[in-house]
């Protein structure tokens, strides 16, 4: 019994690896690309950062990160559903995307019905 729980808490954390990875590389990029975006002072001080390229690719590593960001949740759903699968784990990643759609589809269903 007890060897059957270590093993699933072993799966679980790795299931989660995936997504926290991503998490903190989508945090990276929002940084760097706040830095480069809204520092006003480095900017100042280096004026190559006003440059088009520079902010193109500061606008674009804040677009990537906060695409990961938004859907964080969905990477979670899937990432979990793809680790803790025994078996045809492919079905059970779609089975995941077409879960997390329901649920977001159910909830802005209930929140849109409801009068203040």
């Amino acid at each position: 019994m007890k060897k059957e729980m270590i093993n699933f808490f072993q799966k679980l954390s790795r299931a989660f690896i995936t997504p926290i990875a991503l998490l903190s590389f989508a945090s990276l990029l929002l940084g760097v690309a706040s830095l480069f975006l809204w520092h006003e002072k480095l900017r100042e001080m280096l004026p190559f950062l006003n440059s088009f390229i520079f902010q193109y690719i500061a606008n674009l590593l804040n677009t990537v990160g906060a695409v990961i960001m938004d859907n964080l949740p969905f990477l979670f759903a899937v990432s979990l559903a793809f680790t803790l699968a025994k078996s045809e784990k492919e079905y059970a990643a779609l089975g995941a995307i077409c879960g997390y759609l329901a649920l977001n589809m159910g909830m802005h269903a209930c929140i849109i019905n409801v009068s203040p």
